[in-house]
């Protein structure tokens, strides 16, 4: 057993350089034990080439958490799975927030767009299929609560199964308190600790609110195949590699995301940006635009932890 103290939440803290005091003072931000941290995270969709959801080991999941710690990421967004409780284990025991996404629900018409035209919009759930998703929806919050590693509970994304988000807020609210919540990159409803979107390849600015932080939830995505290490199962046709900018060179992908990580810094700065998560840790099957191969060994881009250090100063 272990013991651990963390409070989050949104605010200012006082500005400790002149720096800080010159930057815009544009909506709140995130609060880590009453400090502003720019929360900087990475996509993990928790995929493994030979378990699928199941990772082969307790040293693989230890190693993947350092991997992105040592990229220079404080933050992973888990994303549409919930691990096994050693992977939040190791993330309070490693130093690694976590944003937890729940996995969405089914059986409704999906509505979504990036720009925010289906906010205040949401779908009907058949009354099994709903009472299904708060009763799991409930069981991961209870479940997992105890890990303080987890800062962030994410019920919706974009839009996928979205229904009663204001029921479902609410007993988020009451449920769990000291944790903050909002739709990632979805309908907004003008709920939650953060208004949300996701901008492809990106970044770009969220709209700052004067009660909720700005977060790039997803961006990124810049795809290359690094041939021998690429996922041999995909012999479909529909299975193609793909990221959502495709480079040809290992020199062009380290080029474009210094230049995302230079544009990040100054929506932070000049912006209020609160915090952003770029798309993904690994390749996934036909999705090759992680930062590491989807067997895990080679890291496409060699010098991350000195680019995304500016980040936080």
């Amino acid at each position: 057993s272990y013991f651990a103290m963390r409070e989050v939440g949104l605010g200012r803290s006082a500005p400790n350089s002149a720096a800080m005091a010159e930057e815009a003072e544009v909506g709140p931000r995130f609060l880590l034990n009453g400090e502003e941290v720019f929360q900087y995270g990475v996509l993990d969709q928790g995929w493994w080439p030979d378990g699928l959801y199941t990772p082969p080991s307790e040293e693989a999941l230890a190693s993947d958490i350092l991997k992105a710690k040592d990229f220079g990421f404080n933050l992973i967004r888990k994303h549409a799975k919930v691990e096994p409780d050693r992977f939040y284990h190791l993330c309070d025991k490693l130093g690694m927030l976590v944003w937890q996404d729940m996995p969405s629900a089914s059986g409704m018409k999906y509505m979504w767009s990036p720009d925010g035209a289906h906010d205040y919009m949401e779908g009907e759930k058949a009354p099994p299929l709903a009472s299904s998703f708060v009763r799991e929806l409930q069981g991961v919050v209870r479940g997992l609560r105890n890990h303080p590693s987890i800062v962030a509970w994410i019920p919706f994304n974009e839009g996928w199964g979205q229904f009663d988000s204001a029921a479902i807020f609410e007993w988020l609210a009451r449920a769990d308190p000291d944790r903050m919540h909002w739709v990632s990159g979805g309908n907004d409803f003008g709920l939650g600790h953060a208004l949300d979107r996701h901008v492809y390849p990106g970044p770009a600015s969220v709209r700052p609110e004067s009660g909720r932080a700005s977060v790039l939830g997803e961006f990124g995505g810049n795809g290359f195949a690094i041939s021998g290490h690429t996922w041999q199962g995909g012999n479909y046709e529909s299975f193609t590699q793909w990221g959502y900018p495709q480079v040809e060179s290992l020199v062009a992908l380290e080029d474009l995301y210094a230049s995302q990580v230079r544009d990040l810094r100054a929506l932070a700065s000049q912006e209020g940006l609160a915090a952003a998560i770029f798309t993904q840790l690994t390749d996934v099957e036909c999705e090759v635009n992680g930062l590491v191969t989807y067997d895990r060994k080679h890291t496409k881009i060699e010098n991350l932890s000195a680019m995304n250090a500016v980040l936080y100063t």
